[in-house]
């Protein structure tokens, strides 16, 4: 009697281990896709077409596997005729808009606190604008800088914007004081808004950022880039991590790197991982666990057909370049 006894005890405490085995297996990864929609600076009529069928592309690719995503608006961007199209992408509930200043590449750092205002909010204003007449509004709770620059001005800025988080940090090469390691969103202190870090991973001995623009200022290959992203895919789900990464629709709207984007988004499928938008991957941290109830990851209906864009940019205009 005694043995049969121990005998149940030990079967039981090998389905319990089996049951922890089998849970951190099926634990789902997170990926968060940020989608930059970039516009040369005074751009052609060429470069606007560019660009719309850049980000055509991208989007298409990201809509058609039913991901979730978030674009970040530069101003150029969205106030040229390309708003068509931004607007018909808000209508979605898979992609959550957000702010990424003026203009490609600028530096917020070197200008003075009223000049970064003016870009910031204008940036806010054009990027909510987006929406269709009479339809579903947009607000944007989220920014990125351009070329991860941003300062103390730029802080104190988006406290007084109601912005929930900035995503101008990179996994152990940009982060506050205490963060080093951190892969997830945290809170910067004493302000409101979260950090969201980039995910880094090592290569040639060395941090990559998750950023098709520099893999490719780097001289990689597409086939390089896709084994950056399936490499850090595999480090992080072993770790409980997300990843955060991000495509410029310059660099993977058409070509190898397009071809890149498409094969990690078919790999991380394959993996059952989950796409969240940035602000779902704050919502997210700020339970404290990977997995939280109550965020909700889709919501509402597709995009609608047949809509009419309110002109509400009417009276908006953008400068080009940075202000003195």
């Amino acid at each position: 009697m005694k043995g049969l006894f121990l005998w149940g005890i030990t079967v039981c405490l090998i389905t319990l281990a089996l049951s922890v085995v089998s849970t951190s297996e099926e634990a789902q990864a997170i990926v968060n896709l940020m989608i930059d929609a970039d516009m040369h600076p005074a751009p052609t009529e060429d470069q606007i077409n560019t660009a719309v069928g850049d980000l055509i592309n991208v989007t298409n690719d990201v809509s058609k596997r039913n991901l979730n995503a978030t674009i970040y608006l530069a101003g150029d961007m969205t106030a040229s005729r390309a708003r068509v199209f931004v607007t018909q992408i808000g209508t979605s509930p898979r992609y959550e808009i957000a702010m990424a200043g003026n203009t490609t590449d600028e530096k917020l750092s070197r200008m003075p606190a009223s000049a970064q205002k003016t870009i910031l909010e204008r940036s806010k204003k054009l990027a909510e604008a987006c929406h269709i007449c009479g339809g579903n509004t947009i607000t944007v709770t989220g920014f990125k800088p351009q070329s991860f620059d941003q300062n103390g001005d730029t802080f104190r800025l988006l406290d007084g914007m109601d912005i929930d988080y900035s995503a101008g940090f990179q996994q152990g090469v940009l982060y506050t004081t205490g963060h080093l390691k951190d892969a997830w969103p945290y809170q910067i202190a004493p302000h409101r808004f979260y950090a969201v870090p980039v995910s880094t991973y090592n290569y040639s001995g060395g941090h990559i950022v998750l950023y098709d623009r520099k893999a490719q200022e780097m001289g990689l290959t597409g086939d390089q880039w896709y084994g950056i992203l399936v490499g850090k895919f595999d480090e992080a789900s072993a770790k409980g991590e997300p990843v955060i990464a991000v495509f410029s629709t310059m660099i993977s709207g058409s070509g190898a790197y397009q071809a890149a984007l498409e094969k990690f988004l078919d790999y991380a499928g394959s993996k059952k991982a989950e796409f969240v938008t940035t602000q779902q991957l704050v919502d997210i941290s700020k339970k404290g666990v990977p997995w939280a109830e109550g965020v909700s990851m889709i919501g509402g209906s597709e995009v609608e057909k047949g809509y009419t864009v309110c002109d509400t940019l009417a009276n908006i205009t953008v400068e080009s370049g940075s202000p003195e």
